[in-house]
């Protein structure tokens, strides 16, 4: 079987989109003139793929968002319940110095 896998820095395709936009270059449009007759086809799927993109981008932080907030839940409880026992071992520790039962 053949597998494709494609990875990317996020980082680095922000400063690239950053200085196209900034340096006010249209990539589709230079594509787009570039391919001539094929341009206006070209313009049409390049379209459809970026806003393809912008609804995946969206459904992917929803499902994120989604998948994740059940653990930040969990991780905020559990760090409620650590500080209750530090404070808990404090006590004992200072109570156990005093020689006193906490």
């Amino acid at each position: 079987t053949r597998q494709l896998v494609v990875e990317w820095d996020s980082e680095v395709v922000g400063a690239l989109s950053k200085a196209v936009d900034g340096a006010g270059i249209d990539l589709i449009e230079e594509l787009a003139q570039a391919l001539g007759p094929f341009g206006s086809l070209f313009r049409r799927l390049a379209g459809g793929a970026l806003d393809l993109a912008a609804v995946l981008r969206r459904d992917v932080e929803t499902l994120r968002q989604a998948l994740i907030a059940p653990a930040l839940k969990d991780a905020d409880a559990q760090s409620a319940r650590i500080a209750e026992l530090e404070a808990e071992v404090k006590a004992l520790r200072k109570a156990g110095r005093r020689g006193a039962p906490a």
